[in-house]
């Protein structure tokens, strides 16, 4: 359960979001990674990178952490040594405007196995 503070600020960022991506350009930068961390948890990580206007909040799931090598694992080691083909997939994905109604991009297994089909 996200607090309802936390829900206010991911809210705030969705729109955003909304507001700079109908003005967006082709040649605008690419989001830039800031850092990046798996959560406590240990389902999912979260990357925080720069989209030159504000803070983009990147959420790569398990499962995503699990498919990009083999063996599968999911730790902080994976992630980090990793973290380049997360934050690429991240940016292509907000330069496509795919971002979810919570303001947030979220990479996948499936976002995984795409890029390891062109790569």
């Amino acid at each position: 359960m996200i607090p309802e503070s936390c829900q206010a600020v991911i809210s705030l960022l969705a729109e955003m979001h909304k507001a700079s991506s109908q003005g967006r350009q082709e040649d605008q930068m690419p989001l830039r990674l800031i850092s990046g961390m798996l959560r406590s948890s240990g389902n999912d990580a979260m990357l925080i990178m720069d989209s030159g206007m504000v803070n983009q909040f990147v959420l790569v799931t398990k499962q995503a952490i699990l498919d990009i090598e083999a063996p599968p694992r999911c730790d902080e080691s994976r992630l980090q040594q990793h973290i380049q083909i997360f934050s690429n997939i991240a940016s292509e994905k907000y330069d496509r405007g795919d971002v979810k109604s919570d303001g947030r991009v979220w990479i996948t297994s499936d976002d995984v196995a795409k890029w390891k089909r062109v790569h």
